[in-house]
Formats: C-alpha cells, sequence, structure tokens
C-alpha cells in the first residue's frame, strides 16, 4: 500500500482559514485537505492545481496547490460563490 503523501498547509492558507471563520465561515483543517483527493473540479497551471468542492448551493471551496517530491503544499483556499 502506498504512502499517502505528506500535506503541509501554508501560513497564507491557516490565515485564510482564520479569517474566512471570523466572518463566520468556518473551513476545517480537514475539509482542505480532503477536497484534494475528491474534487469536484480540477484545473492545472503549471505547477498549480486547483481542487474545487461545491460546499452548497453559492460557496465553493477551491484548493491551490503544488506537488512536491517530499511534500504536497496547500498555498492557498477560497471560499466564494459559486
Amino acid at each position: 500500500m502506498a504512502t499517502p503523501p505528506k500535506i503541509r498547509l501554508t501560513k497564507h492558507a491557516l490565515e485564510k482559514a482564520d479569517l474566512l471563520k471570523h466572518y463566520g465561515f468556518a473551513i476545517s483543517q480537514r475539509k482542505i485537505i480532503e477536497t484534494i483527493p475528491k474534487p469536484d473540479l480540477t484545473e492545472t497551471k503549471d505547477s498549480q492545481h486547483v481542487a474545487t468542492r461545491t460546499l452548497d448551493r453559492h460557496h465553493a471551496l477551491r484548493v491551490i496547490y503544488e506537488k512536491r517530491k517530499d511534500y504536497s503544499s496547500r498555498h492557498n483556499i477560497l471560499s466564494r460563490e459559486a
């Protein structure tokens, strides 16, 4: 069985999650991490991958990440109206 890749949330991602929580829209680290293997939509531009998951009728979680040799870096999350 393959070992799942290490995942490291960047400072920016953690700050964005805190900001959203401050405005009453909590996004857990678990939900961010679970979006990568189970997105509703994926996009790729250069070395960046975008995994999008619908949260509800008006909101989607977008996780921008890069695959690296020793870990995957999640450096940005966005929640916006779909």
